[in-house]
């Protein structure tokens, strides 16, 4: 058994314990936990993690207690089912409606990953909305990804275009309902003055630190 494998199981164990306030203790001794049948799920989960990479294990599995007020006892073969992964869906974008003031670590990182995506890719911040990673729209495969807010990039006066730029399945793929709650969004995001100032001022020192970064990599090119 694999130390992702115990991890996952522990952390199966203290979320939803935790949750539903109630003790819980981490098993330390995996010597036969392969002859239960909770190994099966273990296995199938560790699989699924390290293909979606992007998945916070914790947050998958407090989702059913994050979307809703009572789900229950949930059980381990639940978080093997594509109901749980599209309860972990709903309940990050639950997440993403909330009020922009309680997403102010997410908004941070997103810039973040913004920052270092245009450095590795080699391209100012300005372009962040134009970049295609395959036919695909980068920015939009990392809002799917849970990498971005979309807090993040509202003030882009090319998001809309950007939006309306792809073909309809596409975007509906990779953005749900999203296209028809932009205007929502800034509404919330204008209504909260310390997150304008947050993506405002995070957004300057990004692409300064991206033009400066990229100046860098081109000297030592040369």
């Amino acid at each position: 058994m694999t130390d992702f494998e115990k991890l996952i199981y522990n952390k199966f164990i203290a979320v939803t314990r935790s949750k539903q306030n109630k003790p819980f203790k981490l098993r330390q001794n995996f010597d036969n936990f392969k002859d239960e049948r909770a190994y099966v799920y273990v296995k199938k989960l560790s699989i699924f993690f390290n293909k979606y990479k992007h998945i916070d294990i914790d947050e998958f599995f407090a989702a059913p207690f994050d979307l809703y007020e009572e789900p229950g006892e949930v059980y381990l073969d639940y978080y093997t089912t594509r109901a749980a992964i599209k309860t972990y869906s709903l309940a990050q974008k639950k997440k993403e409606e909330l009020a922009p003031e309680k997403l102010h670590t997410f908004i941070k990182d997103s810039l973040t990953h913004i920052g270092l995506f245009c450095i590795q890719n080699n391209i100012p911040v300005s372009q962040y909305l134009y970049h295609k990673t395959g036919c695909t729209l980068s920015w939009m495969q990392h809002f799917k990804q849970r990498k971005i807010s979309l807090y993040s990039i509202i003030e882009a006066d090319n998001l809309v275009e950007s939006i309306n730029s792809v073909p309809v399945d596409e975007r509906d793929l990779f953005l749900e309902n999203i296209h028809n709650t932009v205007a929502a969004y800034r509404n919330r995001y204008y209504n909260s003055p310390s997150t304008v100032n947050l993506v405002r001022e995070g957004m300057k020192k990004i692409s300064t630190f991206v033009e400066n970064s990229i100046k860098q990599q081109n000297l030592k090119t040369k």
